[in-house]
């Protein structure tokens, strides 16, 4: 994904989404779990603080794309074993900043700026729909965060999820389940 060699009129005519849409085509034409898309995080998960990366995480989830990630260690899944790597991702989460996300390119950050604040919910949906996905492929509570209509099979809107937890009278919204599960990442990191 080269989006230097050439300056983007739009979002839309990068590679990069045109590629997107391809496998989501195939995808929802298929059912074919095989066309989803892949995120390599380095040891410092650096590309969740770059604001193209984030961007196409919101356009895989937009767009009903499967999301694997894969660090040194292999496949980043639920059922990884607990690393320090799990926790850096965490804590990496907690920490995207689409504001202060860095860009190779000014106007592209620029543009992708403009793009998410024309978005439904604007920079605070993007943000949690971004931090829900990679968490819910994480870890479990991350999952707890994302429902589906029991009739429909549909996702429900992100946007309009709360939880109640067994017990208590206590409500939150994802975003708030969210900021949680990264300060209790980020707690648990500054113990060690």
């Amino acid at each position: 994904n080269n989006q230097i060699a050439f300056e983007l009129a739009s979002w839309q005519e990068s590679p990069f989404n045109e590629a997107l849409q391809f496998v989501a085509t195939l995808h929802s034409y298929t059912g074919d779990s095989r066309f989803s898309a892949v995120m390599l995080l380095d040891e410092d998960c650096n590309a969740l603080q770059r604001i193209w990366c984030v961007f196409e995480l919101w356009r895989i989830s937009s767009l009903k794309i499967p999301l694997q990630l894969f660090c040194s260690e292999g496949a980043l899944q639920k059922t990884s074993p607990a690393s320090t790597f799990k926790d850096t991702v965490m804590k990496r989460v907690g920490e995207i900043d689409l504001e202060e996300a860095q860009a190779s390119n000014t106007e592209d950050k620029k543009m992708i700026r403009r793009a998410i604040k024309e978005t439904e919910g604007g920079y605070a949906s993007v943000l949690k729909i971004v931090r829900l996905m990679v968490l819910s492929l994480v870890t479990y509570m991350g999952t707890l965060a994302v429902s589906r209509d029991p009739f429909t099979k549909q996702n429900l809107k992100e946007i309009n999820l709360k939880i109640k937890f067994e017990g208590t009278e206590e409500t939150i919204d994802t975003q708030t389940l969210c900021d949680r599960l990264c300060d209790t990442a980020n707690a648990l990191r500054s113990e060690e």
